[in-house]
């Protein structure tokens, strides 16, 4: 029985058993001589572990001797519970007496545990005493002896006992009919169990007794399961819908297909499920199972079908597994797949030659993949031509999940001269997975190349993708060889997969090709897949020479873009040179920048001369947003120069519910709305403006802090800036810079270009603050990091 105890011993068995240790070499004698010793008491718990495996009646003194010690009593009585001997049971009988509380109840536990008859005139009468706690136990152990005796008592005292004690009262009767279940008398378990069912007991010991009573009669199974299916009691059609799962009874289950328009959804469910390995027998309930109104039930039976292996309803798993909902559709999809057993494969064969229906082609395709098996693909292979395309391409794909050697010549003619391009791709993605599960030697590949070569131009198109995925010399000729054609779309095509190539070997090829072409487009084609193949070039300096080959052979800017895009993952010296020379070409100065810097920083830790070299070269030139900070950053220390100190604060803002400095970050208080009305303050004049001292305890809340710079001129800058903790920043209006971060201020820890134009400019910051410290400084230089000359700043008009 699976029933929830009303209360539990507090025992310290279960600690003992969590933390027992193995016993060493049978020794009882040191183990009773700890016991009388003066040891810790985890020592004697764990000698009284030991004992119970290793003791004689030798131990059932002295452990009897520990019953009545309260913090030792549990792991004595544990080990006589454990000691086959009748000695041991007449310690803990008569420890019952001398004992209260937690330890008569763990005696009366493990007197039921040994099932020990002599006890049960010793326990009927802790049924009705003051400790429910023992009751508990000496009724749970009365039905666990479960003689004549004891099945009285529980009985008698049925009515008798407290309400707190009754539960464990019927639990123990439950437990003597279980007992006379085992013993192979169904006829008083029957009786007993009915008598506990009549008797109106309490959830869930009705259910229980129901349950029981169904299984010790046999003959009133099928009229109980019908009646509980029929009722409103739901507890009840739940024990009958899991009893006949688990028993499986034919005679509950022909009762069921009887009945079955009149039973629930779950019963009927329950039938399928119950009737799901019983071979030939099961059909008479699948087939009514496959009819059903229910998905559910339905998704049960296929299932079942998968599970017996036979495939006598193919045709109507086909039907679902291509027509039904998509509860049902999975099931059946799954049912072709998983179905085994003799002459399976052969039935299924039939069905795909026999079907006319394009919906269940596709789905008996799709399940012949999914099996594996490579002897379908056979099978599979004149579905490659069928009128409807869905057919084919599931055809493709069983082929390519198979990847049988012999199906390429097939698939390599449907993927180059289908019409449908559907049919035509699908071919193709298969032909590369059987390409790629062909074994050693590389005959397949060389097969497919020659076959390609015999094709016209336009078929040759279609499998040209295929080269890069043989990869061979004869792939890469047949590539160079297509790239040369006369045909433009030919040639065009066979450089964009000269560029997917697995490996740099197209490299100078292409090179060749884009020197020798006359036309704009494929030089273009050409350059930029000879850079996308050096990218795979293991050694630096090859990858270099082909780029610095690439750059000399390119015309248009658009053409030399993608190599400084490579070139800048190249840390040397040699490729920081070219890189540096192209910062003076309008059209290139960005990706050179960019370049150049990339290099620099791999460099910069062995050379540090190198990075403000670099780093003045590109601010010389570029103004690129993303590049000027990483070369402000390269050349190191800006240096000293004055800080803006003239600033009005508004604030603290906070906002219900955000907590910490980012959750600040992206509400727009009053100081970012237009035409919103700011109270703000003078600050103090000092490089840092110190907010915690401003608003002092100031915690989850943002400032903001506005200046003005007076410039003589129209001019850029490096605005710097620190900050605790996040920072936006505003340059007349416009947003320039945002950093959502919970951090210390350092001076000059973020970098951002400006353009200051002549006469007054707007500053404003919005500054987060979660907890602790709360500052900001800004500072201006010019890019060639002094002091901004022309400048001044001044406190904003209020």
């Amino acid at each position: 029985m699976n029933l929830p105890r009303p209360r539990r011993l507090g025992s310290l068995v279960l600690f003992l058993l969590s933390a027992a240790r193995a016993a060493e070499p049978a020794d009882e004698a040191a183990r009773l001589a700890l016991l009388h010793s003066s040891a810790p008491l985890p020592e004697k718990c764990a000698a009284c572990v030991d004992l119970r495996q290793i003791g004689t009646p030798r131990a059932v003194p002295v452990l009897a001797g520990a019953l009545s010690d309260p913090r030792l009593g549990h792991a004595a009585r544990h080990a006589l519970e454990g000691l086959p001997f009748p000695e041991a049971g007449a310690a803990l009988r008569a420890a019952l007496g001398r004992t209260t509380g937690a330890l008569q109840a763990g005696l009366a536990e493990s007197l039921g545990v040994r099932r020990d008859p002599e006890a049960v005139p010793l326990l009927v009468p802790l049924l009705a005493g003051a400790d429910d706690t023992v009751a508990d136990a000496a009724a749970a152990a009365l039905g666990r002896i479960a003689n004549a005796a004891a099945e009285a008592a529980l009985r008698a005292a049925r009515t008798r006992v407290t309400p707190a004690v009754r539960p464990a009262v019927w639990e123990g009767l439950l437990s003597v009919a279980e007992r006379r279940l085992a013993e192979g008398n169904p006829a008083a378990a029957t009786a007993l169990y009915r008598e506990l069912f009549t008797a109106e007991p309490p959830e869930p010991y009705r259910t229980a007794a129901w349950s029981g009573l169904a299984r010790a009669d046999a003959p009133a199974r099928p009229d109980m399961v019908r009646a509980a299916w029929s009722g409103r009691d739901e507890a009840l059609r739940t024990a009958a819908t899991r009893l006949v799962r688990e028993l499986r009874d034919p005679a509950v289950i022909q009762m069921g297909l009887t009945l079955w328009d009149e039973l629930p959804e779950s019963a009927r469910l329950a039938v399928v499920e119950a009737h799901a390995d019983q071979g030939a027998a099961a059909w008479p309930t699948l087939r009514r199972a496959i009819a059903d109104a229910a998905v559910p039930v339905r998704v049960a039976a296929w299932r079942a079908v998968a599970e017996l292996g036979d495939p006598v309803l193919l045709a109507e798993l086909c039907r679902a597994a291509a027509q039904g909902p998509p509860a049902e559709r999975a099931a059946a999809r799954e049912a072709l797949t998983r179905l085994r057993g003799p002459g399976v494969r052969e039935v299924l064969v039939a069905r795909l030659a026999q079907t006319s229906t394009p919906a269940e082609q596709v789905e008996l395709l799709r399940a012949f993949g999914a099996r594996g098996e490579t002897v379908l693909a056979a099978a599979v292979v004149p579905h490659l031509r069928a009128a409807d395309p869905a057919v084919a391409v599931a055809a493709a794909e069983a082929l390519g999940q198979l990847a049988v050697p012999e199906t390429w010549q097939s698939l390599f003619e449907t993927a180059a001269l289908a019409d449908e391009e559907s049919r035509s791709t699908a071919a193709l993605r298969a032909l590369t997975a059987v390409c790629r599960a062909a074994p050693a030697p590389a005959a397949l590949p060389c097969a497919v190349v020659t076959a390609m070569a015999q094709l016209p131009a336009q078929a040759r198109e279609r499998v040209l993708p295929l080269l890069p995925e043989l990869a061979t010399a004869e792939a890469l000729a047949a590539a160079l060889a297509a790239a040369r054609a006369p045909e433009p779309a030919l040639a065009r095509a066979a450089l964009r997969v000269l560029a997917d190539w697995p490996n740099p070997e197209p490299a100078s090829h292409l090179l060749r090709l884009a020197e020798e072409s006359r036309d704009e487009g494929m030089r273009s084609l050409a350059l930029r897949g000879s850079v996308a193949v050096l990218g795979l070039e293991p050694d630096p300096a090859r990858r270099l020479e082909g780029l610095l080959a690439g750059l000399e052979v390119a015309q248009q800017p658009a053409d030399k873009i993608a190599a400084f895009g490579l070139l800048g993952q190249i840390p040397t010296r040699e490729a920081l040179a070219p890189a540096l020379e192209f910062l003076g070409d309008p059209a290139l100065v960005n990706e050179a920048a960019l370049a150049a810097v990339s290099i620099a920083e791999k460099l910069a830790p062995t050379l540090p001369a190198l990075g403000p070299e670099v780093a003045a070269a590109v601010l010389e030139h570029c103004r690129h947003p993303a590049v000027v900070p990483r070369a402000w950053a390269l050349r190191g220390q800006p240096a000293p120069g004055p800080f803006l100190q003239h600033w009005r604060v508004a604030g603290p803002y906070r906002q219900a519910g955000a907590a910490g400095a980012r959750a600040l970050f992206d509400p727009a208080f009053d100081p970012e709305t237009a035409g919103a009305a700011v109270r703000w303050a003078e600050v103090p004049a000092a490089d840092v403006v110190d907010l915690a001292a401003l608003f002092p305890g100031a915690e989850n809340c943002a400032a903001y802090l506005r200046t003005e710079v007076l410039a003589d001129r129209e001019t850029e800058a490096m605005l710097l800036l620190g900050s605790d903790d996040g920072l936006k920043v505003w340059l007349n209006g416009e947003p320039v810079f945002g950093n959502n971060t919970d951090r210390g201020l350092v001076a000059d820890q973020d970098a951002v270009l400006v353009r200051l134009r002549r006469g007054p400019n707007t500053l404003l910051l919005k500054v987060t603050q979660g907890g602790g410290g709360w500052a900001a400084c800004a500072r201006l230089l010019g890019l060639n990091g002094r002091p901004l000359e022309g400048c001044a700043n001044r406190l904003p008009a209020d």
